[in-house]
């Protein structure tokens, strides 16, 4: 199902003036004879592609099939594999890097306006996600409907973006440490609701961790001004040792609250020093 393209309609739908002056025609999910694609095009104002690496290839040459019938038609192209690399490409006119829904809803005004469109779309963050899902807009409802024979796996996401900064990992890469959560009542809910009523039998939960956040594991300033405010009161509570050195740096808080003793980078974890401290905690 194609879920990716269906967001951006889901958030664009919602304002009249997209309404008023685009409609939807269809969303092409199989990996169809372009040629039959061609044929139900009527000239097209915008062809838009969620490029993934398992259809990349295919969506470049439709893509150019596409520009080549209808030279006015606006080539779009997003998705993990919308990168810059794409420019290569003289018959896409533009590209959408990361969240897609505001830039996309930007485009297409763009288009009804008749003004010059950016080749390379790059936008902040959406920080509150409170747009219907293409589930809750009915935009699925005739696929499933028109294809009664086809077992649907569908996406579903609870969140967007992680805590982490994983280089292998474009969530981590591009995203770092902001997290948006969806809504679970107004939007999940309904969405497995959907997902029921509809008879789905797979479904894919597409979010880049679930649920890990580990915020103790931040990284944050231990000396100087700018320190934790941990470090600040451990300094205070304890004196100089409390303050890091290097990495590893242990401090052992007492059931009273306050700090118990500290030991420095070199110190082991299963040295007899450090566990006598913490069996004597414990035991008090």
């Amino acid at each position: 199902m194609p879920y990716s393209v269906g967001c951006l309609w889901s958030y664009c739908s919602q304002f009249k003036d997209i309404t008023d002056n685009f409609e939807l025609k269809e969303f092409i999910f199989r990996r169809e004879d372009p040629a039959d694609i061609l044929d139900r095009l009527d000239n097209p104002a915008i062809c838009a592609f969620s490029c993934y690496i398992w259809n990349e290839r295919y969506n470049l040459h439709v893509a150019k099939l596409i520009k080549e019938k209808y030279p006015d038609c606006i080539i779009e192209f997003g998705g993990p594999q919308g990168t810059k690399h794409l420019l290569e490409y003289d018959f896409i006119d533009t590209i959408i890097i990361s969240e897609g829904e505001e830039s996309f809803y930007d485009l297409l005004i763009k288009i009804k306006n008749n003004e010059s469109i950016e080749r390379l779309y790059t936008k902040e963050r959406i920080e509150v996600l409170d747009f219907p899902s293409p589930y809750q807009s009915g935009l699925f409802d005739d696929i499933i409907q028109n294809n009664p024979d086809v077992m649907w796996a569908m996406t579903m996401e609870t969140n967007r973006g992680c805590p982490f900064a994983c280089t292998f990992c474009d969530w981590g890469v591009g995203f770092k440490k902001k997290v948006a959560k969806y809504d679970l009542e107004g939007r999940l809910y309904e969405e497995i609701d959907w997902f029921s009523k509809n008879k789905i039998e797979f479904i894919f939960t597409c979010d880049a961790n679930f649920g890990i956040t580990f915020p103790m594991s931040e990284k944050v300033d231990v000396i100087g001004n700018n320190a934790h405010d941990f470090f600040k009161w451990a300094k205070k509570n304890h004196g100089i040792a409390a303050i890091p050195k290097w990495n590893f740096h242990k401090i052992i808080i007492g059931k009273d609250g306050k700090v118990a003793d500290t030991f420095a980078s070199f110190t082991k974890p299963n040295s007899k020093k450090f566990l006598n401290v913490i069996n004597r905690e414990i035991k008090s």
